[in-house]
């Protein structure tokens, strides 16, 4: 239900159910086109979370602490300067949930090319 509400508002499995019932907007094939998105969003999302996870929690202190001079080293360029100003602290306390959120950056980037 919560995915139905997500995806096609507050009613979202009867706007879901017309939608297949009449075969407007797409019918059933916009319906599990939309669905199989979501969930593939869902499953990447937890995929790199745990990944991320995995990673950090195997670093030693030392690995942790230079960390995040590698990645703005590498990507810093690419962060708005809200986030680089000065020493980076913002970037430096939430490694984890920066490194969860750069695929969604790179994903962003790329469409402003198009």
């Amino acid at each position: 239900m919560k995915l139905f509400n997500k995806t096609f508002g507050p009613s979202g499995f009867k706007a879901a159910f017309e939608m297949v019932r009449t075969g407007k907007e797409g019918g059933l094939y916009q319906v599990l086109k939309t669905v199989a998105d979501l969930i593939g969003k869902h499953y990447a999302e937890n995929e790199i979370s745990a990944r991320i996870s995995h990673y950090w929690e195997s670093l030693t202190l030392d690995e942790q602490l230079a960390a995040p001079d590698e990645y703005l080293q590498k990507y810093g360029h690419l962060l708005p300067s809200e986030l680089t100003e000065g020493s980076a602290a913002r970037i430096r306390v939430h490694v984890p949930k920066v490194l969860e959120e750069h695929p969604k950056m790179i994903g962003r980037m790329r469409q402003i090319g198009r």
